[in-house]
């Protein structure tokens, strides 16, 4: 069989402009799908910090259940025990309901990267009666309404929060895309803005459990 002298082989190789060309391609290919990406994971971790605080705020109601009603206290007695403290034991080891997956390094001296509210029981807040009284959980009026646990920055504002003070807008964490996720007595936790969680002043000074927290939720 005699074949042709003018028949060529096909060049299986790409061009250094074909090349190039394909690379530009996959780069703006990952400009476009790395922000939704990033975006998508961060979603994912803020369901997760959800799923944790409405966890430990049902782990939370095991301790009232077994402590006649009595709320976990924020920080109680000489020995400084702090809220996480008194719920470790109802979650059989799994610590890492008390981190939020979002900013893990806050933990990393606490073994947690949420606060508690400071209005339940805190006997070294140096507050008076505003702090050091632990509510019943039939005290409490408006149990939808009363934050227990939220995203905190516990580097600089520690293991608690003031429900009554603007000390959570400096020190609440917004890491779930600038906002926080904040988990309420009733056992409901939302993602909430900076804007509306505005503790301050709106307390019923007769009944400090009364509008505790007060959630400006729409």
């Amino acid at each position: 069989m005699i074949f042709s002298s003018e028949f060529q082989v096909p060049n299986a190789f790409f061009t250094l402009i074909e090349l190039l060309v394909i690379i530009a391609i996959i780069a703006i290919l990952m400009t476009i799908l790395l922000p939704a990406l990033n975006k998508a994971q961060e979603m994912g971790r803020r369901i997760v910090c959800i799923n944790n605080l409405k966890q430990l705020v049902l782990v939370s109601h095991s301790y009232i259940s077994d402590n006649n009603e009595w709320l976990p206290p924020c920080r109680w007695g000489f020995l400084g025990s702090e809220w996480d403290d008194f719920l470790k034991p109802y979650v059989n080891g799994g610590i890492e309901v008390f981190i939020c997956p979002s900013n893990i390094s806050e933990a990393s001296s606490t073994g947690t990267n949420y606060a508690y509210n400071q209005r339940v029981g805190d006997t070294q807040a140096g507050g008076g009666a505003a702090y050091n009284q632990l509510p019943k959980l039939s005290m409490v009026s408006k149990p939808t309404k009363a934050g227990l646990i939220m995203d905190f920055k516990i580097s600089t504002g520690g293991r608690f929060f003031d429900s009554d003070a603007l000390y959570n807008v400096s020190h609440g964490d917004h890491r779930h895309s600038g906002s926080l996720n904040l988990s309420f007595l009733d056992g409901h936790a939302e993602w909430i803005s900076q804007g509306r969680y505005d503790f301050s002043g709106k307390l019923d000074n007769s009944t400090y459990w009364n509008q505790w927290a007060n959630y400006q939720g729409n």
